[in-house]
Order: structure tokens, then sequence, then C-alpha cells
């Protein structure tokens, strides 16, 4: 019965439900080998031109743009907890010199769309019909996204080819104030570190370049709930890195980003998103991409090849 009730909770809330426990799902899908090889080189050579951007706190100030999609009373989300969601935001980023202002905040009262999945035509309708200047904003869009997923976002490689899809997408009650144990606001978190250029911590478990970043320790297998604080699944040094935000855990749980994790948003920013820099900075930033992914070529000056091979982001 205990079980039952929990699935029917889930259900409810929209969240996944494994061996009777509410877990945390993401829908940001997996770039692939090749495209993530591009990036890595991307990344790398940006690094080597702009250091000085990669290892600085300067500032970068982020304009959202909420657009809240809801069936009459139904996910329509209050001003107040979508100004809570800014602060959250805020705590984790600001000490890391980024800033999130609300832009504006647009209701929208559209079944049709309200329940949209991941890729949907109707996530393209809605996106295309609401976006505000995705090179120089961060659209949140607001629902009851389908599969029990509590958000996606796309990665910054994806803008220039495809700007009218940019964006994160959240499930309304994973916003300040909502249900348990998804309440405080860390599924927004979560997904804009993707919308910066993150990888889940688990990202090819154990193997290889797991998610390319060096102080992040590798982890097999996402760790849901409140994990046992040795948790460690991987035969590499360190334990598994379960409280930061790009791992799976509740709410109550996740708190932290690597070193490492913020000096690769700030490469994947000057290289994909250097729109959301001010003026002077984006003057002074050397740019190494002209096209969607780097695929060669397509640095400026480097004659696409880089210098001494690829190591994870330190």
């Amino acid at each position: 019965m205990i079980a039952a009730a929990t699935a029917a909770t889930a259900a409810e809330q929209g969240f996944a439900e494994m061996g009777g426990k509410l877990v945390r799902r993401c829908g940001t899908p997996d770039l692939g080998l090749s495209a993530r090889k591009k990036i890595r080189m991307a990344l790398e050579i940006f690094r080597g031109k702009n250091a000085w951007f990669t290892e600085s706190q300067t500032p970068v100030d982020i304009p959202v743009h909420f657009h809240i999609i809801h069936d009459g009373a139904s996910g329509k989300v209050s001003k107040k907890r979508i100004e809570a969601q800014i602060r959250v935001l805020n705590n984790a980023y600001e000490p890391h010199g980024f800033t999130f202002t609300m832009a504006a905040v647009n209701y929208h009262d559209k079944p049709k769309w309200y329940e949209m999945g991941h890729g949907s035509a109707t996530e393209k309708a809605a996106k295309r019909t609401l976006r505000v200047e995705p090179k120089r904003n961060l659209n949140i869009y607001t629902a009851a996204p389908s599969d029990s997923l509590l958000g996606w976002a796309t990665f910054p490689s994806k803008l220039r080819k495809n700007p009218k899809m940019d964006g994160v997408v959240l499930l309304h009650s994973t916003l300040p104030g909502g249900k348990k144990p998804f309440d405080q606001g860390d599924t927004g978190i979560h997904e804009v570190g993707h919308w910066l250029g993150l990888y889940h911590t688990f990202q090819e478990g154990c193997e290889a370049l797991g998610d390319e970043i060096e102080d992040t320790p590798y982890e097999a297998t996402p760790a849901y709930g409140i994990p046992e604080p040795e948790r460690d699944t991987c035969p590499q040094p360190g334990l598994d890195p379960t409280k930061n935000f790009m791992d799976y855990g509740n709410d109550v749980h996740i708190d932290e980003f690597s070193t490492g994790q913020i000096r690769r948003i700030r490469d994947q920013v000057g290289t994909y998103r250097s729109d959301l820099l001010s003026k002077t900075v984006r003057k002074n930033i050397i740019q190494v991409i002209k096209d969607d992914d780097y695929g060669g070529g397509g640095a400026t000056g480097t004659g696409g090849g880089g210098k001494g091979g690829w190591q994870p982001i330190q």
C-alpha cells in the first residue's frame, strides 16, 4: 500500500519514482561523442588565448525572461516564487561572478503547451513564439513537462545553429515553495548549469573522460535522494560528488560546484555565449570559433589544430 501511495504521489506531482522514492529526472540530452570532442577542442583553444577570463571572476550579468505556461490556475506560479528562484540562482552562481537579473515575467494560459515533451511540436511552438533574444538572455519556461521530467536545457554549442530552441524548461513545482523533495529551486541551478555548458557528474560513468572536469571524481551512476556520505562507485580516486548541483540528489542535499566546473562555464560562455558579456569584456576576448561547434578550420589564427592535446578542465 505504501509503494502504491508513493507512486500515486509521484504521478500527481510529475516526479519519477524508483524503489518507492521520488527521484530527479533531467531531460537534457547527451550531445554524443563527436560533438563533445569538437567542444573540447574549442574550449582548449579558447582557454589558451583567454586564460585571464577563465581564471577570473569577471562579472557576467545574465537577464532572465520567465515564460510561465499554465492551464488556468494549474502551474500559474506566483511572482514571489519566481523572485525566489532568481535568488536561488544567484546564491549558487554569484560567488563565481555570474549574476541573474529579472528581465520580465509573462504568463501564458496555453493548455496545449502546458504538458510539452522534450523535442515535441508543442515545445517548439512555445519557444518560437515566446523567446526573447536568446543570444543575450536566458529564457526560462515553466510548465508541466511530460515523462516525469523536472526539466531540461540546451547546451551553449547549439545556440548559433538553433537559437529558437535555446533556453531552460522547468517543471513549475520545482521553483522555491513547490513540492518536496525538489522544492528549493535547485532544479533551476542544475538546468542552468547545462545551459552554461556543464555535463552530469556521472557522464560516461567510470569510463574515459567522464564529465571532463578534473576536480569532480568519476561516478558510475546518478546519486538519487540523500546518498550515503561514503558513496564510491568508481575505482578512480575520490568519493562520488553527490553534493554537486550536477548530480541527482534531493534539493536539501546538493549545494556545490567545483572550481573546475566554474572554469568550464567561463570557457563555454566566452566561446559560445559571448553576447552575454559586456562590450568591454567582449572587446578583450579572442574569439576562436565562427560556427556552431568547433570542427577544424573554425578557430581564428590557430589553423584549427590547437597545441599539445586536450586535457580535462581543471
